[in-house]
């Protein structure tokens, strides 16, 4: 028997909020010049998308998928690297955190996975604020420790 957790309103809220957080965090990842292409690239996607044919358009969208605006394999590699940092902080006793000192090594580097997840997710016109919610109502669902595993 399938038993929703979140209530409309609640989910109605948390999917504004993450949506509002992705924005914020693109804006800045945007700001700072982490999703700037290749100078020639992107002008060369310019006069792609100018010339306005459609099958050019689709190159120039390969194109800017392969070499601009984010790598996703490096994106990924990025996300993982930030739970290889939260690992070393929780073993090396979780000290405070040496940029935010007001919280935890821990709570930093995990921060700092949801801001890299969102931004890439936003990025890539990725709906991952409803795909959270999705997830949680799917795990919410499944059966204790997911038929016996331990971990």
């Amino acid at each position: 028997m399938n038993k929703e957790i979140i209530d409309t309103e609640t989910e109605d809220t948390i999917y504004k909020g993450l949506v509002a957080l992705e924005d914020v965090i693109h804006q800045v990842a945007l700001d700072h010049g982490w999703w700037d292409m290749e100078p020639d690239l992107e002008k060369t996607l310019t006069v792609l998308r100018e010339d306005n044919l459609e099958d050019l358009n689709a190159v120039a969208d390969r194109l800017e998928d392969k070499y601009g605006r984010r790598n996703t394999g490096e994106a990924l590699a990025l996300m993982h690297s930030e739970l290889s940092e939260a690992l070393e902080g929780d073993r090396h006793g979780n000290p405070p955190s040496e940029h935010i000192p007001e919280f935890s090594a821990l709570e930093e580097e995990l921060a700092d996975v949801v801001i890299r997840a969102l931004d890439f997710g936003k990025g890539r016109g990725l709906n991952v604020a409803q795909a959270v919610l999705a997830k949680v109502e799917y795990n919410h669902n499944r059966p204790y420790k997911h038929g016996g595993k331990k971990y």
